[in-house]
């Protein structure tokens, strides 16, 4: 059993992932065992921050919070991420990690596990259209080595495009599949692309202990719009993805339109 010295968090006070939906459930936590609790705020301790989730967390120019850390003997150990799926995602998984023994993590993984069937079960509902439209998105696997899948609107634009990893998260790699996805004629916006580590504990799995790691790019519709940037589309007849130039009400790819 590991000796729990104190817990870190990673937040800012305008993220509803993490006011209320995980600092309050961590404090009462904390209070009931009288752990230590350190809290960092992005917007007054930059540094501070920084510095822990460069050296432990999931790491990105613009990075995933909340993010939470258990300060044990041994170390700092990162133990969660905020779930950019959505609010009601963060919060399930702050319920499933706050009845979590955190005396009894371990910190290796087995890779023994369909990670396809994790993605259905955990790491899939339903969304709004991020800066495009704010409809209601629908979900589709696009590519099965690596694992990737994208959140489109019933116009077709693709707001959200997601590889999911067994362990270590190949990043360079996943910007080459979008640069061909995209024959290089969407503007990939480093600060647009995010990381985030779930575990069993925040997915709620109890026979096995596993890791979970996914690379985000959310597609940023007023970014590309201001950069006179194409946009990636989902076409609405068959299917394939496709770009073209923005604004645009065109739903079709270009041999549907021709048909």
């Amino acid at each position: 059993m590991q000796k729990i010295r104190a817990i870190h968090i990673v937040y800012a006070n305008w993220c509803p992932h993490c006011i209320p939906t995980t600092l309050e459930p961590i404090k009462n936590l904390a209070l009931k065992y009288n752990i230590p609790l350190y809290l960092y705020d992005i917007d007054k301790e930059v540094q501070k921050a920084d510095k822990i989730v460069k050296d432990y967390g999931d790491y990105s120019e613009d990075y995933v919070i909340p993010q939470v850390f258990i300060e044990f003997d041994e170390g700092i150990k990162h133990i969660f991420t905020g779930y950019s799926e959505g609010v009601d995602f963060t919060k399930r998984a702050i319920e499933n990690l706050i009845n979590y023994d955190f005396n009894f993590m371990k910190f290796e993984f087995s890779n023994d596990f369909d990670l396809k069937e994790i993605v259905k079960e955990k790491l899939i509902g339903e969304g709004s259209c991020y800066s495009h439209c704010r409809d209601k998105t629908y979900y589709k696997f696009i590519n099965e080595e690596p694992l990737i899948g994208i959140y489109y609107c019933n116009k077709g634009y693709i707001s959200r495009v997601i590889s999911y990893w067994k362990g270590k998260a190949d990043y360079d790699h996943f910007i080459s599949f979008l640069n061909t996805l995209t024959k290089g004629k969407v503007n990939i916006i480093s600060e647009d692309v995010r990381v985030a580590t779930r575990y069993s504990w925040d997915l709620g799995i109890k026979d096995k202990n596993i890791m979970v790691r996914e690379i985000y790019w959310t597609q940023n519709y007023n970014k590309l719009l201001k950069r006179n940037s194409e946009a990636l589309y989902i076409c609405k007849e068959c299917n394939n993805l496709f770009t073209q130039r923005i604004p645009t009400e065109n739903e079709l790819c270009e041999k549907c339109l021709a048909k």
